[in-house]
C-alpha cells in the first residue's frame, strides 16, 4: 500500500518524513510495485531523503517487485551523494535483478562516467552478464556492452581500462 511516508519520499519532503518517522510510520513497507520510501526517495534524485532514510535503517538491500534495489534506483540520477550514502550503509554494488541486471548496468547505461567508476571502485563486477533479455539487450550483455550501445565511449574506455586491470 502506498503510504504518507512513500509519498513524502517521493517529494523529497524532509519536514513529513521526519514527522513521520518519529510517529513511527513502518520504513520498509512497500507499495503495490514493491518498493519502499528509500526506492521512492533514490528513484526521484532526493539524496536528503535517501540519507534520512538510511540514518532511519531503511533496508537498503530490499528489492522491489521487478528486482531492483534503492541502489539501482540511485544510478539513473547524476549525483554521487545517493549512491555513496547507499553503499555506506552496506547495499550490494553487485545486486542482480531476475534479468542478472546490475547497478553497473545502470550507470554505464545511462553514461555516467563518475557512477561506473565508483561502483567499479566499491567492487561491482564489470564482467556481470545479463542472464535473460533485457530489452533491448540481449541476455550474455555487460554493463559495458550497454554503454557501447548508447554510444558513452568514455564508459567503454574506462570499462576497458579497468577491466584489463583485473
Amino acid at each position: 500500500m502506498t503510504t504518507p511516508l512513500h509519498l513524502a519520499a517521493q517529494a523529497g519532503n524532509l519536514a513529513s518524513l521526519t514527522e513521520l518517522l518519529t510517529a513511527g510510520h513502518r520504513l520498509d513497507l512497500p507499495d503495490p510495485d514493491g518498493r519502499t520510501p528509500l526506492h521512492l526517495a533514490a528513484a526521484h534524485g532526493h539524496h536528503a531523503a535517501v540519507q534520512l532514510l538510511v540514518e532511519a535503517q531503511s533496508n537498503v538491500n530490499l528489492p522491489d517487485a521487478d528486482g531492483l534495489t534503492p541502489l539501482h534506483y540511485a544510478t539513473r540520477f547524476p549525483r554521487l551523494e545517493s549512491l555513496i550514502a547507499l553503499i555506506g550503509a552496506g547495499a550490494d554494488v553487485n545486486a542482480r535483478t531476475a534479468t542478472g541486471f546490475t547497478p553497473l548496468h545502470g550507470a554505464a547505461e545511462q553514461g555516467s562516467l563518475s557512477k561506473t567508476r565508483y561502483l567499479m571502485e566499491q567492487g561491482a563486477d564489470p564482467h556481470a552478464r545479463l542472464t535473460h533479455a533485457f530489452p533491448p539487450y540481449p541476455a550474455g550483455s555487460t554493463p559495458q556492452d550497454l554503454a557501447a550501445a548508447r554510444g558513452h565511449v568514455n564508459v567503454v574506455r574506462w570499462i576497458e581500462k579497468l577491466k584489463g586491470l583485473l
